[in-house]
Order: C-alpha cells, then structure tokens, then sequence
C-alpha cells in the first residue's frame, strides 16, 4: 500500500539561493523549498527512507554557507562603517581648523606613525 511521505526540516531558510546551492552541492534528490524550509514530499514510504539525514546534511551545508554569507555582511559593514568614521572625523578636523583661524591662532599639523592627527594651537598675546 502506497502513501504520501512528507519530510520538514528544522532550519529557516533566510538566503533561497545559499539554500539551492547547497541542495546542489550534496547531490541528494527530491529534496524542494517550501515555506523556507528543506522538504521531501515523497510517494511511497520506501522512498522517504533516509531522508530525514539526507535533508540533515542539506542543512548543514546550508548552515555553514549562511555562516560565511554573513561574516561577509558583517565584514563590509564594519567596513562601511570605518569610513563613514573617517569622513567624518576629517570634516570635524576642517572645521576646528577652521575655527580656530578665525580667532586668530596659528595651527600645526602632524600625522603621527600610528596614523593619528596631532593639531597644535598657538596664539600669542600682546
């Protein structure tokens, strides 16, 4: 006697192609996608044998790419970041510099080794 087999994994599918990729780098079929999650919709019992480790393995090839995927997101936007700092860092530089010539002070600039910025004032009274 034939039945429906329906196998669900218990991963949560955030990235659909991280998900195919990896459904094709394990070489395991009747493995689909529905609702964000790994199943095997088989006909027979016979055919959903083993597929509770076959979709195990799936989600561990998929958990690892997912891994990388947002140590990747994570790295450009520490990056990102780091920027936006810098830019903004330099515009505060130019405005004290700035203000600091129109109150009359002379300035001294150093780029120190470590990549630091050392801004001396000077102003001599009379």
């Amino acid at each position: 006697m034939s039945r429906n087999v329906r196998i669900v994994g218990r991963v949560k599918i955030e990235n659909i192609e991280l998900a195919n990729e990896s459904i094709q780098e394990s070489g395991i079929s009747g493995i689909i996608i529905q609702n964000n999650q790994f199943v095997f919709d088989g006909y027979d019992y016979y055919d959903g044998q083993n597929k509770n480790s076959d979709i195990s393995k799936i989600e561990e090839i998929y958990n690892q790419k997912f891994k990388v995927h947002l140590e990747k997101l994570a790295e450009a936007e520490r990056k990102r970041i780091e920027e936006e700092k810098k830019v903004y860092q330099e515009e505060q530089l130019e405005k004290v510099m700035k203000n600091a010539e129109k109150h009359g002070y002379k300035l001294k600039k150093e780029v120190r080794e470590d990549n630091t910025i050392k801004v001396v004032l000077q102003k001599r009274v009379y």
